[in-house]
């Protein structure tokens, strides 16, 4: 668990607002929809093949009081793509103030930006492995990760006013999980990604959707321009702030055991794959991410020194599990995922979008890193 993101600027995915042709039927019950109907507004529905928001209500909400709410793409496999979108990080009044540029305080999509986003959201690319999966798409507007439970007043700092800022995102994504498993009884596989901030969001969640569906074989966590670097001091300051530590997943041991100080990007990730038995954990990012660099700086790092740190924690990880793939890209960019590039990335003649889909079904990876002129994008046509 780790760091903050400048980001979100030139994101493809604009504000707008919510509608649905659903049509409820049957009461959802305390059990999981039938087969083909999903839970809308409380009711099991058949959804058309479009994307539909889906409103959480009780408890949920954005950092600075909107509503919270997510999105469903009906497929026709029984297969399940859970996102998690990136929103940003605060943690204090500098980083949490109005108009701050890493801090989504709302969710800042709608059907109509999704139906036109590029990457695996583009349903109608032959090659996207994705289109013809169920989709989840899960953005973040509370500032930490997914990952708090915690209602901060940050008092006054560097001329930005006090403010208060509600850490909810763990109470947003339970209330998405909860939603999946009554629409989704036991998929065939399951393959959750996040990019950037939502790739810590992903990491977590992951844990728990695997804790509950305990009879799916097939599972893969990749995230996409989220490598684990941060300085201790700004782990434990936003892990404070957020409330992170009682929302860690104790029913695996090592991380019920581990002081908050000890549950960094690397540690957490071993620790959930000697946990379960199977299964692919999975990183992509490029060799000089930009904002990821800047970000490190802004925790207290060098951000010269974030390439060699991430290079690292990629070795650390491999040398303690079997399960971990990586694949390094050539360049600066962050963020793949949603992005008409994403099918162009080719490394040492291995195609990002082919080591994906072989993720996903379920076939062997390579790890694949970039080792000459690695600050150039290396992109080839489709």
């Amino acid at each position: 668990m780790r760091r903050i993101h400048w980001l979100l600027i030139g994101s493809a995915l604009v504000l707008g607002g919510c509608a649905s042709d659903t049509q409820p039927n049957d009461d959802a019950g305390p059990g999981s929809c039938p087969a083909g109907k999903f839970l809308v507004d409380g009711k099991c529905a058949a959804l058309t093949g479009t994307w539909t928001r889906i409103k959480t209500g009780g408890e949920t909400t954005c950092g600075r009081g909107a509503p919270y709410s997510f999105f469903v793409h009906p497929g026709t496999v029984d297969k399940v793509l859970i996102y998690f979108a990136f929103g940003g990080f605060c943690y204090n009044a500098d980083l949490c103030r109005v108009g701050a540029p890493n801090f989504v305080p709302e969710v800042n999509v709608d059907e109509a930006a999704l139906a036109t986003t590029p990457g695996i959201f583009d349903l109608s690319n032959p090659k996207n492995p994705f289109k013809d999966w169920n989709i989840v798409y899960v953005p973040e507007c509370t500032a930490d990760f997914e990952w708090g439970n915690s209602v901060q007043d940050y008092p006054a700092l560097n001329g930005s006013p006090a403010i208060t800022i509600k850490h909810k995102g763990f109470v947003n994504v339970t209330a998405v999980r909860e939603w999946i498993y009554k629409s989704f009884a036991n998929p065939e596989r399951i393959f959750v990604s996040g990019s950037s901030g939502g790739g810590d969001a992903a990491q977590m969640h992951y844990t728990y959707l695997r804790d509950h569906y305990k009879d799916v074989k097939n599972w893969v966590l990749f995230m996409d321009s989220s490598f684990g670097v941060t300085t201790p001091e700004a782990q434990m300051t936003y892990t404070t702030n957020w409330g992170v530590y009682p929302n860690r997943p104790t029913f695996i041991p090592a991380i019920k055991n581990a002081a908050p100080g000890d549950l960094n990007w690397d540690f957490s990730i071993v620790a959930g794959d000697k946990y379960f038995p199977d299964g692919i954990t999975a990183e992509f990012g490029t060799s000089y991410d930009t904002l990821e660099s800047f970000t490190y700086a802004i925790h207290g790092g060098n951000m010269d020194d974030w390439h060699d740190k991430a290079m690292a924690s990629l070795a650390n990880i491999s040398k303690q599990t079997t399960r971990f793939r990586y694949y390094v890209a050539s360049g600066t960019a962050h963020i793949i995922l949603n992005q008409p590039s994403y099918y162009q990335y080719e490394e040492n003649g291995v195609r990002l979008n082919d080591w994906v889909t072989d993720l996903a079904n379920g076939k062997a990876v390579e790890n694949n890193m970039c080792t000459k002129n690695c600050m150039v994008t290396h992109l080839q046509s489709n």
